[in-house]
């Protein structure tokens, strides 16, 4: 199995850990999601839910899905990168 030069490899960690600081946006993201959520869940389990705050509080967690969504996209773009690097090592060798 042949291994990647070192030009590659510093490539790709540009990649992952310069340009997408190895995905804690998104992970960052999705956490503060999962936290909304929980949120929204103890304001129902409470005994007196106010409607209006427990729907503005519902609302918000599409502020948080539009938000993991944009990180998400840049994983995405991440990984296209990641595999552009790799098929140009590819065709360089051919």
């Amino acid at each position: 199995m042949p291994f990647i030069h070192d030009t590659l490899r510093q490539k790709l960690l540009t990649i992952l850990s310069d340009e997408y600081k190895d995905g804690e946006f998104f992970m960052a993201a999705s956490h503060q999601l999962i936290l909304k959520m929980r949120s929204v869940s103890e304001t129902i389990r409470g005994q007196e839910i106010d409607f209006n705050a427990l729907r503005d509080t519902i609302g918000e967690i599409g502020i948080f899905i539009h938000n993991a969504e944009q990180r998400l996209t840049e994983v995405e773009d991440c990984y296209t990168k990641l595999v552009d690097a790799l098929s140009e090592e590819k065709t360089k060798k051919k």
